[in-house]
Order: C-alpha cells, then structure tokens, then sequence
C-alpha cells in the first residue's frame, strides 16, 4: 500500500499566519526535523479552543490505516516533552463531504496520559472516505489531568495508507472485489464487500436473492408467474403474473369484480351479500349464485342449467340410466351430485346435494354458510371450539348463543315469546296477536242480527195491540147499548182511556147534539 496524502491539498481552521508553518507542509513526506525552525511542520495559532486540519484525498479512497508524527523540538518523547499535553485528547475523523454531520470516527483518545501517549502514532482506519481530518478542543472544562488549556495542531507529518482505486483489495490492492459488492466495493484487507448490489447478500455478496429483491433482499417478490425470480433491482415479474394479479410486480389483486390471468375475466352473477367479489384466482362466487344462476362460477341461468340433456356421443346416444357417465356410460357420477345425477362427458354434476359445491360437488360448504348450493348463512350459533352450523341442515351443534333460538338459532327470544301467528301451509289467514282489542266482524252478520231483532219486536207490538182490541170488546159488552157513550176531546189529542179509544175536549156535550162528534163502532 501506499501513502495517498502525500502532496495532497491540505487545510487548518486557526493558521498561524506571517509563518510558514502552513497545513500543506503535514503532507509534504518530510519528517526529519520535528521543530518549529525546520519548515516541516503544520502549526496552529496560540489561545485557540478548537483545532483542525484535514487532507482532500481527492476522491473516495479505500483506506486502511493513518500515520501520524506530531512535533517534538527534537527532543525525547516523555511525559517530560513539553508537546505531550498538547496531543492528548486528539480524534481522526473520516468522511466523504467536508460537512462536520458527515464525519465517521476512526479514533478518539480518552485514555493516554502524558506518559503513555505515542509519537508517532499509527490508528488502523477501514474505511472509505475522501477527507481525513485531524481534531482537538479544548471546550469543556474542567480538563482531564495534564491536558492543555488550548487546542493545537503541531503536525509534522499525515500520511494515509490505503488504495488509489476503488474495486481492489490486499497488500498491494491488486486483488479485484467480488463482483457484487456495491460500487465494486471492498475491504481492503479480507475483500469483503461493504454493501451488496441489490439481490444479493453475504460478506462476499455471492447469495442471490430467493424470492425477494432490492438492497440486502429486503423486499418480498410478487405473484409472478410459476414463482419465477423478479428482477433484483425493482421487483419486475418479467414472465407476467400468476392468475389472480395484475401490475409489473404483480402485488396488485384483481379487483373491479374481474378475476384470472391478467384480471382479464369478468365475475359471474356471484350473491354478494357483504359486498365480498368473486375469488380473484378462480372466478368462483364465495357465497353462491345470485337469484336465477347456478354452477361454481355462476355464469348458466337456473332454466339453462335445468335444461341441460346429454350430450350425444359419436358411438351412442345416450345412458340409459342415471348416475353414470362416460362412452360406455360405466363411471359413476361424484357421490355429492344430486340425484346422481352429472355431465355425460366431463362428469360434471349438474347440481350438488345440500352442504356441498363445486364442479364435482366435492367441496364442503365453508364460511359460514350451508344448504343447497351453499346458499345460506348459519344463524347465531354458540362457537366454543370455532366449529360452524352443520353444512348440510344448518343447525347449530352447541346450541345458540346468548338471545336466540329455535333450531337454526335465527330468531330472537324476545320474538318467539311475542310470537301469536300461526301460518299454515293451505292457506293464509291472519290471526291478530294478543295484544289487538279490534275485533273485525262481517257486515252480513250485523245485517242478520238487525233482522231478526226488528222481527221479534214487530211481532210482539201485534201480539199486545191484538190483546189491547179484545180487552175493549169485552168491556164494552157488559155495558147497556143504550148508553151513550161519552167522549171528550182534548185540543185534537188523542188518548187511551182504560185501554180503549177516545176523545176529549174541554167540555161535555151530548153526541145527539153535535153531529161531529165521532161515534166509536165496534
């Protein structure tokens, strides 16, 4: 390796101006006199609390480790030296911009003593960077023990080790890095690398990614298709999407109630109860047909699917008995087809017994829901164990939960104890609740009663009337015909008198001598 700040442009914060003692002359290779009076050295002004010289290297280097000879006046380095309370507390700093945020920490001292501290000194320093900066201040007291009360530079010579070109590694930085480090990028002892490209990983990064792409593999691939490898960098599927996903990484389900390869099929006629679509893979509806349509994607009206009749092979017409398919009409039909009934060719069932579904019948309603074509949803059932209704009756197999029953676990119990009217199958009257006071009754019954009652009373008034004639006749008998009968009339008013006719006025008169008065005939 060699010295890559040698003749490098160099600078110091606090100059010591008038001299020339300037920050280039840390990096000119001369160390020979360590004093003030030999021009070999980098000298900071006097009464200064923060000291700091850096060397631009030019661009980033790949660096292994720093060399530093501070000044001594030429004499023994000791705790007698009167230098040594000067270097304490110093730090080398690294860094790719001359911004103090940017500064990585290659060494500080918190330990030496006057005593203890080196000169020169060497800090092995692996890392990457363009600056290399020396730093000491004298900001915070009180000072450890034999520090000085002022920061300086006193530096006679900085020389960097490392490698002029990125991409090498070694003694001689002569061995390439592994091809995946990022920017080429390596130690430069053991030629790991610092980071990865992305899709890789390792110290050598030679472990592509599996299933995942992007920097240390961090990111998860998309559906693609078949599970083929995305791109590394940005997670492409370049074979296109596994059915069910759209988009360039293939992470986008299918929606727009669209389903298949590259969402390019539409839904069926799927019963969306809780607004859920068809299965974005498959196309099949995850609670059954909507009103009128059947068959797992829900596609054939119910009056086609009834219609459905064999299909005529080339050898023969027909099976003469149901339940079995093929040429020779020997294979039986799924057990789960209703009837046993399927498809003459491809054996499909033309419907499912309750509590199943699918082409074949052969899956079991799921989800919550049971019956014919796994059309309806379980009631309020008691889950203890996460068990669902039976997929065929639907009833519940550890009862209802708390306010409901009856055997499907659908109706409440405040429901079922108000709960009067009694619907028959034959017909559909309506029984009022207990609760109603109206009592409805038909109008040919009032009509009948009326009847009746004006009958019984225009009998009874003829009965009495009749009685009333006979009373009169009777009396009238036992009286001498020859007697006049007398009469009064009273102001045309007419009045029962012992129950038989008459009238009377204001006074008596003889019925001889008024020709107007009316004889009574009997």
């Amino acid at each position: 390796m060699e010295n890559i700040a040698l003749t490098r442009p160099a600078w110091q914060r606090h100059p010591y101006h008038g001299t020339q003692w300037a920050a280039t002359l840390a990096v000119d290779g001369r160390r020979s006199d360590l004093s003030p009076a030999g021009g070999q050295c980098a000298i900071s002004a006097n009464s200064r609390s923060i000291a700091e010289w850096r060397v631009d290297l030019g661009e980033v280097r790949n660096l292994h480790h720093v060399f530093i000879q501070y000044r001594t006046n030429n004499v023994a380095w000791d705790e007698n030296n009167a230098n040594t309370y000067r270097f304490l507390g110093f730090s080398i700093y690294v860094s790719n911009t001359t911004y103090s945020k940017d500064w990585k920490l290659c060494f500080k001292d918190n330990n030496y003593t006057r005593a203890t501290i080196p000169n020169p000194f060497n800090v092995m320093c692996l890392i990457h960077g363009r600056f290399v900066i020396y730093y000491n201040n004298r900001t915070h007291r009180p000072f450890p023990a034999g520090y000085s009360n002022y920061a300086f530079n006193d530096l006679c010579e900085v020389e960097v080790y490392g490698c002029l070109k990125l991409g090498y590694y070694g003694e001689n930085c002569s061995t390439p890095c592994p091809e995946n480090c990022e920017n080429g990028d390596c130690d430069i002892v053991d030629g790991t690398c610092i980071s990865c490209v992305p899709g890789y990983i390792g110290s050598m990064c030679n472990k592509a990614c599996e299933g995942k792409y992007g920097m240390n593999c961090s990111k998860v691939c998309g559906a693609c298709y078949e599970k083929e490898q995305c791109d590394y960098n940005n997670g492409t599927c370049l074979g296109g999407c596994e059915d069910g996903y759209k988009g360039r990484q293939c992470k986008t389900v299918c929606n727009n109630n669209t389903y298949g390869p590259n969402c390019s099929m539409t839904c069926g006629h799927c019963l969306y109860l809780y607004g859920e679509k068809c299965n974005h893979v498959t196309g099949q509806c995850p609670r059954g047909c909507a009103s009128g349509f059947q068959g797992d994607l829900c596609v054939e009206s119910s009056d086609e699917f009834k219609n459905r009749t064999t299909v005529t092979w080339p050898s023969y017409n027909g099976c003469l008995k149901l339940g079995y398919y093929g040429e020779n009409c020997s294979t039986p039909c799924p057990e789960n087809c209703e009837n046993g009934d399927c498809d003459i060719v491809d054996w499909t069932c033309i419907r499912c017994v309750p509590g199943y579904r699918g082409f074949m019948c052969n899956k079991v309603c799921n989800n919550n829901i049971y019956g014919p074509n796994c059309s309806m949803t379980c009631g309020h059932c008691l889950y203890l164990y996460g068990e669902k209704c039976n997929h065929v009756t639907g009833q519940c197999p550890r009862g209802c939960a708390s306010g409901f029953q009856g055997d499907l676990c659908v109706e409440s119990r405040d429901e079922l104890k108000n709960k009067t009217t009694v619907a028959w199958p034959t017909y559909n009257a309506h029984v009022p609740s207990v609760s109603q006071t109206t009592v409805q009754v038909p109008v040919y019954s009032i009509i009948t009663v009326v009847v009746l009652f004006s009958g019984s009373a225009i009998l009874n008034l003829i009965f009495i009337s009749r009685k009333a004639l006979l009373r009169c006749r009777n009396r009238e008998e036992k009286v001498d015909e020859s007697v006049e009968k007398s009469y009064t009339y009273v102001d045309s008013i007419n009045v029962l008198e012992n129950g038989c006719a008459a009238h009377q006025e204001l006074e008596h008169f003889d019925k001889k001598e008024n020709d107007d008065i009316y004889n009574y005939v009997e």
